[in-house]
């Protein structure tokens, strides 16, 4: 089977305040689009071994283990993730175009100047095109433009931002609530989206109950159907998994400061 990847450069959103509920989800797009969700709530993780240069790696790595541990919290959701250690030399599929399945995190001190120095963060799905399900993500953490902390609330949380990108990483999209972790205003120095809203709590509730499949997805695995690439600018993906065509999400989760000073000079000997 030709093996293909197709880029998305907006992104497909349908609001779940149709429904009279406030959090919202992405989805495949197209007219006969999917929401995407995970199939496995067991969801893995790696986090590149170059760690964060602006803090101890073992800050940075607590930072972003608990923003997982509050996705993972509330009792009505059996989500769980597990840290699968660190990555040597790791290149996100933003820039290698390759879906893994690790799951990487990753803070890069050359941000691709196509993303824009307004943006914080930047995370990359890649899903099945045929039913929504969630096969790979990599979230990248703007290293160049700005200085990262695990526990100075004047610049930018580690934990704050990641709860937020996590939140894309399950398939979420921005929400209008301002309590939300999901929503879409950021400013520097901010610690609100530490910890999930109402709104956030009420989605991944609805989209992963405990014990229960995610509401309206089909039972055909990856490995059932043949993938359509209608919609998309299509290009070879060399680093592709045999037998697959994907649909790649690209930069539109990345996260905008309002407001925010460039980089501060990092702590001499980190």
């Amino acid at each position: 089977m030709t093996r293909a990847l197709c880029a998305f450069l907006l992104l497909n959103v349908f609001p779940a305040s149709v429904f009279g509920q406030e959090y919202q989800r992405a989805t495949t797009g197209g007219e006969d689009a999917h929401y995407l969700f995970w199939r496995d709530r067991l969801i893995s993780f790696v986090i590149d071994s170059a760690g964060c240069p602006d803090t101890d790696i073992g800050h940075a790595r607590s930072a972003v283990v608990n923003a997982f541990n509050v996705w993972e919290s509330p009792p009505c959701t059996d989500l769980f993730f597990s840290f699968q250690g660190y990555a040597d030399g790791a290149e996100p599929n933003q820039l290698s175009g390759e879906a893994d399945g690790n799951n990487l995190i990753v803070w890069l001190d050359e941000w691709p100047p196509e993303w824009g120095a307004d943006q914080v963060a930047n995370t990359r799905i890649i899903w099945n095109e045929r039913t929504g399900e969630i096969l790979d993500v990599d979230i990248c953490l703007n290293a160049q433009d700005y200085y990262w902390t695990a526990s100075d609330r004047t610049v930018n949380d580690i934990q704050d931002v990641m709860v937020h990108e996590i939140g894309h990483l399950l398939g979420f999209a921005h929400t209008t609530d301002p309590e939300a972790s999901m929503y879409d205003g950021y400013t520097e120095g901010e610690i609100i989206k530490r910890d999930l809203s109402g709104t956030d709590i009420r989605g991944v509730c609805e989209v992963y109950p405990a014990g229960m499949p995610t509401p309206g997805v089909t039972g055909l695995s990856m490995y059932d159907i043949e993938l359509s690439t209608g919609g998309c600018q299509c290009r070879q993906g060399a680093g592709a998994p045999e037998g697959w065509m994907l649909l790649v999400l690209l930069a539109a989760f990345g996260v905008v400061l309002r407001r925010g000073s460039r980089k501060r000079p990092r702590v001499s000997g980190r």
